[in-house]
């Protein structure tokens, strides 16, 4: 029996406790991503923790350099007594500013006002399940009732009275796992991005259920790829693919600025191709690895061009030059990161590409720069679950963007980790006045169930931000200032507490750490040097994401959570932020009970906002569960599935509640057949002027007026 691994997504759900496309046993999950989550090129290989290096600056490579350092690192594996034959050949799977809507226009002047994705930096895109660019929408569903894989792609086009008619649609074949669209600047053609599918096998598989459990084990994995389609979708035209792009690599993330597309890949060299036998000594192996070449190393890309005129071609994805070394690297795994841009506004799609030798886990990009960064070294605990060292530095690189253009700039190191999920790591760093702030965190495990939350004995440390500038004479992110420090040595969060949200609006930062209660900190860091905790505030509960809806207003999505700190219903709150010394939390709503939740806990693009006169509007798919479990106290079954609404007033400093738009409704026990066919996690929103459409999980396209 073969099961899929279907995104990064489903795992950053899966390791936060909860329900996901996978359907891999938790213990299973953990053990892919120990293999995923590479400190500095790990590769996720048990290894003894090795000191900081004093300097993580990459270094271009020279014609050779990047397969003599390459055989350097095989050679030490054989060295150490590790087959690199078996470690390389096993494929592992990948992965692992300001508010803005990606338009919005004037309504005096007749304009159009939209609300798309929402995006950590304006301008900055990012992949969705669903987008508009005022005038069409383009939405991604499962390809049947129930189905976890994403396969159909739908055009809508809206109407004057604001009703939709379809333009068309597009069953996308194959077993690929597109997880979101791009749309190029000028809404004529999109890109899909996903991976090929990754499959394991479950060894010693039986009739015998009790027996199952006892069986997991890893199989055989395809080589991964990442998937890019290309679709054009004219106006009053049916959507039709027209190029499919596949690069080596398991895919870490992408952005768009325009008609340019970035994509971040990780890659293994397959190095099984050495045909040595399994008794070989250790001088047939380095005579094996003195006979590699380049080809053998470098990621490929494959070119298919679709319909009546179909074309392929393959290619090296970059040359050994246009990779970096980091030679205080210890590890001797071997793994790329690979940037490549593509302008999809070109005819023979021009691309570039960069790489450097090391894993990513982090990626954040603004107008300007692209960061990546990796967390020094995960590993596999004996519970079976991700740990981080006790003392772990994250290193990061950044690359200058301009188009086509990926220059390297340099690099830095903080102390501690970003965490354990993948749709909150971005968060956790921003640029602004070409300064890099950053919030990482210390504790070797995270929580991953309600429970946990509650746990009384368990210690994390607090946080830590860093601020770092480039210095172009030395190719490094040098470190202006720190908190908490010597001169203010107050933690941010205290003892006991776990990082969830980070936003970075302008000159101030926003944390806020949860074990029993909701500390919210306010962080200012208009000097650099000399960042400062400005607040505090205590709240029941949590926020796992905050959003500015005006001026010196925060709305935070999060859960609720009981005196002993067990988590409830989902909780939006109305933060006044305005007076920096004192902020309050002015407005809450809470919906549902202990097992609700919202579709931001399965990506962060699960909420939609748009602001039209001073009023934001907020739209964000909820399950609400208020039907009691007979099996379990204190949790709850689904009642109802559909669009929380609500409302912020700047001025007034309200936040009113709308009716609920239902996608469906649930009656315990005879409808959880026809609740599991409506995932959460794919249910997404846009506006169009006074108009809403919703994207429910069984795929059903609703509008309605606001």
């Amino acid at each position: 029996m073969k099961m899929p691994l279907t995104s990064k997504q489903s795992l950053g759900a899966t390791m936060r406790g909860h329900l996901t496309a996978s359907i891999l046993p938790a213990t299973l999950l953990a053990s892919v991503l120990a293999f995923t989550a590479c400190g500095g090129g790990s590769g996720g290989v048990a290894e003894t923790p090795q000191p900081p290096a004093s300097a993580v600056a990459l270094q271009a490579s020279a014609p050779g350099a990047l397969l003599g350092y390459v055989q350097g690192k095989l050679s030490a594996q054989v060295d150490a007594g590790q087959d690199f034959q078996t470690y390389n050949g096993f494929y592992r799977g990948g992965q692992i500013v300001d508010f803005a809507t990606v338009a919005t226009a004037s309504a005096e002047a007749g304009v159009k006002q939209f609300s798309s994705t929402t995006l950590q930096e304006g301008g900055v895109d990012e992949t969705d399940l669903m987008k508009t660019d005022g005038s069409r929408v383009f939405s991604l569903s499962a390809d049947a009732p129930g189905g976890w894989r994403l396969g159909m792609l739908r055009v809508d086009r809206r109407l004057s009275d604001g009703s939709l008619q379809a333009d068309g649609s597009l069953l996308l074949d194959g077993t690929d796992s597109i997880e979101g669209i791009h749309v190029a600047a000028r809404s004529e053609r999109l890109a899909l991005l996903g991976q090929s599918q990754q499959w394991y096998t479950l060894a010693g598989l039986t009739t015998q259920v009790q027996t199952v459990a006892a069986s997991f084990a890893p199989g055989p994995m395809t080589p991964p790829q990442t998937v890019v389609g290309l679709v054009d979708v004219k106006t009053g035209q049916k959507p039709s693919q027209t190029h499919s792009i596949r690069i080596d690599g398991q895919l870490v993330d992408s952005r768009m600025i325009g008609d340019t597309l970035y994509v971040v890949t990780s890659w293994y060299p397959p190095l099984d191709i050495v045909p040595l036998a399994g008794n070989a000594t250790p001088t047939e192996r380095k005579g094996a690895i003195s006979r590699l070449t380049n080809r053998d190393l470098l990621p490929s890309v494959t070119f298919t061009g679709l319909g009546s005129t179909a074309t392929s071609r393959s290619e090296p994805l970059l040359a050994d030059t246009d990779c970096y070394l980091q030679t205080q690297n210890a590890s001797a795994a071997v793994q790329m990161t690979t940037i490549t841009a593509f302008n999809l506004a070109s005819a023979g799609l021009e691309r570039s590409s960069r790489c450097f030798l090391g894993g990513t886990e982090a990626f954040y990009m603004s107008p300007s720069s692209l960061y990546l960064a990796t967390s020094r070294y995960p590993s596999l605990d004996k519970a079976g679950i991700v740990a981080y060292p006790g003392e772990v530095t994250t290193d990061i690189h950044k690359f200058a963007i301009n188009g086509m253009g990926i220059t390297y700039r340099g690099s830095g190191e903080v102390a501690g980790h970003l965490g354990w999920d993948s749709n909150k790591t971005s968060y956790r760093l921003s640029e602004h006045k070409g300064d890099l702030r950053v919030i990482t965190f210390t504790n070797q495990f995270g929580w991953f169930g309600e429970l946990d939350a509650a746990n009384a004995t368990s210690k994390p440390s607090p946080a830590i931000l860093t601020v770092l500038r480039e210095d172009s004479s030395s190719v490094k992110l040098q470190t202006l200032g720190t908190l908490p420090n010597s001169k203010r040595p107050e933690p941010i969060g205290l003892s006991g507490e776990q990082v969830y949200a980070v936003r970075f609006l302008g000159d101030r930062g926003y944390v806020v750490t949860f074990r029993r209660t909701d500390p919210l900190y306010i962080l200012d860091l208009a000097d650099p040097t000399d960042p400062k905790v400005t607040g505090e505030l205590k709240t029941n509960g949590y926020s796992d994401y905050l959003f500015p809806v005006g001026d010196g207003l925060l709305l935070g999505v999060g859960k609720d959570a009981n005196s002993e700190g067990r988590v409830q219903g989902v909780k939006v709150s109305l933060f006044d932020v305005a007076d920096a010394r004192a902020p309050k939390e002015i407005a809450t709503r809470v919906l549902g009970k202990a097992g609700s939740a919202s579709a931001l806990e399965y990506s962060r693009h699960g909420i939609n906002l748009m602001t039209v006169a001073g009023v934001t509007r907020i739209a964000m798919p909820v399950t609400v569960n208020e039907t009691a479990d007979p099996f379990s106290t204190g949790w709850y079954r689904p009642t109802y599935q559909g669009l929380a609404r609500f409302e912020v007033n700047a001025a007034g400093k309200t936040l009113t509640e709308r009716p609920v738009l239902i996608g469906e409704t649930y009656s315990y026990p005879t409808d959880l057949d026809r609740y599991t066919q409506g995932w959460l996690g794919h249910e997404r929103s846009v506006q169009i002027d006074s108009q809403l459409y919703y994207l429910t999980g069984q795929g059903k396209l609703i509008s309605s007026t606001w």
